[in-house]
C-alpha cells in the first residue's frame, strides 16, 4: 500500500504535469447548468420515395444479421413480443430465411467494412441500423453505409424505431395501488457503479466534487466497493441506499442507460447527469437532475436535505400511482413490430446515414480537458 505521503507526491507530480501543458487542475467550482444542450431533429438525411411495398401477411418476421456484442440472437426470448399491442411478429437469425424477412437487423458495434451483406434485398424488406452507444463508441465509418439503411433503431427519439434502454406505461385506472414508506426502507445514503473506467464524459471529477459535501459509495469497475455484476448480494446490497448516480457516459440526445431505469427497479431516486432531456424520458417527478443546480455543493445540500425529510422523499414516487415500468429488454422489439405493420410509413433510405448520426453532437472535451480529467481519476482511486 501506498503511504499518505507518496500518494501526496504523485498527485503533485501529476499535477504539475498537467500544469505545464497549460490546463487547470479541478476547479472547486463546475457550473453544471452551463453545460446543457439544446437540440432540434433534423430529417435533411433521408430520401423519400412515393410508393413502399408491404407482404401482404398478418406476421412479420425480423432477421438477426449480425450479431449483437457477440451474441447470435441478440439475447432476444421470444415471450419479449407477447407484452407488445401489436405482438404479430417474429424474430430469427436463420440467414435462409432472408427472402421472406420483412425487416433486416444489423447492429453498428458489430458493423464494419468487412461485413459480408445479403447478396438480395426485395422491395418490401426494410434495412435498419440498431445503436445502443454513443457515437465516438461506433468505430466504423458510417460513410460508408450511406444508401443502404431505410430505418434506423436508437436510443434517440427522432429515430425511425425508438429503442431507449427503458420506458414506462399507465397503470389501469381501476388499479388500486398502495405505496408503501420508501424513505423507511433506506439506511444507506447515495450509490454510484460504474462499469466502465473510460469517462469522456468527466463523471469522477464530478463525483470527487460531491464527495467534499456528502457521502456516496462507489462500485465498480473504478469503484472502491467491490461487488460481484448481477449478483443477488449486490442487489441486495444497492437497494438499501436512497439514491443512485445515473450518470451516463456520454451527453448524446436521448442517450439514458439501464444506470437510470435500474434506480426505479431498485426503489431509489435517480441523480441524473447527461444529455437526454429527462423530462420527455422520465416519469414525471422521479428524478432530481444536477444540470437544474448552479454547483456540486448545491447538489450535496439538496440530497441530504430530500434524505432527512421523509415526507419529501416518498414524494419522488408518486408517479407510481399512475405509471409502471415497462420490461426495458421489450421496447424496442414493440416499436419495430409496430412499424412495420404501419402502411402509413413512407418507403426510405439514408442517404447521409454519417450525417444524421452526427448531427448529436455529443458533449465533447478539449485533449487538455481530457487529460485533466484522467488526474482527476487518479485522484480519485488514491483517494484524494
Amino acid at each position: 500500500m501506498l503511504s499518505k505521503w507518496k500518494k501526496l507526491f504523485l498527485f503533485l507530480l501529476a499535477s504539475t504535469f498537467m500544469w505545464l501543458l497549460g490546463t487547470s487542475f479541478l476547479p472547486s467550482t463546475i457550473n453544471l447548468a452551463a453545460i446543457n444542450r439544446n437540440y432540434a431533429a433534423d430529417r435533411s438525411y433521408i430520401t423519400v420515395f412515393p410508393h413502399r411495398h408491404l407482404r401482404n401477411t398478418s406476421h412479420k418476421l425480423i432477421l438477426l444479421w449480425t450479431k449483437y456484442f457477440g451474441s447470435d440472437n441478440w439475447n432476444f426470448r421470444h415471450d419479449f413480443l407477447q407484452s407488445c399491442s401489436s405482438s404479430t411478429c417474429k424474430v430469427t437469425s436463420d440467414r435462409s430465411s432472408l427472402a421472406e424477412s420483412d425487416a433486416v437487423l444489423f447492429n453498428s458495434r458489430d458493423l464494419d467494412a468487412s461485413t459480408v451483406f445479403p447478396k438480395t434485398r426485395t422491395p418490401e424488406q426494410v434495412w435498419a441500423l440498431h445503436n445502443s452507444e454513443p457515437p465516438y463508441y461506433i468505430y466504423t465509418d458510417l460513410a460508408l453505409f450511406n444508401g443502404v439503411f431505410n430505418w434506423t433503431s436508437w436510443f434517440r427519439q427522432d429515430a425511425d424505431i425508438y429503442s431507449p434502454y427503458g420506458d414506462y406505461k399507465e397503470v389501469d385506472k381501476d388499479k388500486k395501488i398502495n405505496l408503501p414508506n420508501f424513505h423507511a426502507q433506506k439506511s444507506n445514503l447515495s450509490l454510484w457503479v460504474a462499469s466502465s473506467c473510460t469517462d469522456r464524459a468527466r463523471r469522477y471529477r464530478l463525483i470527487n466534487e460531491i464527495q467534499k459535501y456528502m457521502k456516496i459509495d462507489t462500485y465498480g469497475a473504478c469503484g472502491r466497493n467491490i461487488c460481484p455484476k448481477n449478483s443477488p448480494k449486490c442487489h441486495h446490497i444497492f437497494r438499501k441506499y436512497k439514491f443512485l448516480f445515473a450518470l451516463e457516459n456520454g451527453h448524446c440526445r436521448g442517450y439514458v442507460t439501464e444506470k437510470f431505469w435500474n434506480a426505479f427497479r431498485q426503489d431509489q431516486i435517480p441523480v441524473v447527469w447527461g444529455g437526454a432531456d429527462y423530462d420527455k424520458i422520465a416519469p414525471p417527478g422521479s428524478y432530481i437532475n444536477m444540470k437544474h443546480f448552479s454547483s456540486p455543493r448545491a447538489v450535496a445540500m439538496y440530497l441530504q436535505h430530500v434524505a432527512n425529510n421523509a415526507s419529501l422523499y416518498n414524494s419522488y414516487f408518486r408517479w407510481r400511482r399512475r405509471y409502471e415500468l415497462t420490461p426495458h429488454q421489450v421496447v424496442g422489439w414493440c416499436h419495430l413490430c409496430t412499424a412495420l405493420h404501419d402502411r402509413q410509413r413512407p418507403a426510405q433510405l439514408y442517404t447521409d446515414l454519417r450525417g444524421w448520426v452526427d448531427a448529436d453532437t455529443c458533449h465533447g472535451y478539449s485533449v487538455w480537458g481530457m487529460m485533466t480529467d484522467y488526474i482527476a481519476r487518479f485522484a480519485f482511486l488514491i483517494g484524494f
